[in-house]
């Protein structure tokens, strides 16, 4: 399968994952960095801290058994910028 494929089906599959069991929180991209580095973008009404992405973790627990596992936000919020 070729990285993009496989980036999409994770995105899919991650974002199921998480937004069914987190409610408000939003999967925004899933990237392969590597050929076992997975990192998750995610975001909240609320914000993104550290517990936030512990509980994100703790929900993907799974993919550690094929993955680096991490968990991150966008940054800055978007809604600062038009």
């Amino acid at each position: 399968m070729q990285v993009y494929e496989k980036e999409r089906q994770l995105h899919r599959d991650v974002a199921a994952t998480v937004e069914d069991r987190l409610p408000g929180v939003e999967v925004l991209a899933v990237e392969l960095a590597g050929p076992e580095r997975l990192v998750v973008y995610v975001d909240h009404p609320d914000g993104v801290d550290h517990a936030l992405c512990e509980r994100v973790t703790d929900t993907l627990r799974d993919y550690l058994n094929n993955y680096t596992l991490d968990v991150s936000s966008p940054g800055l919020p978007r809604s600062r910028y038009p």
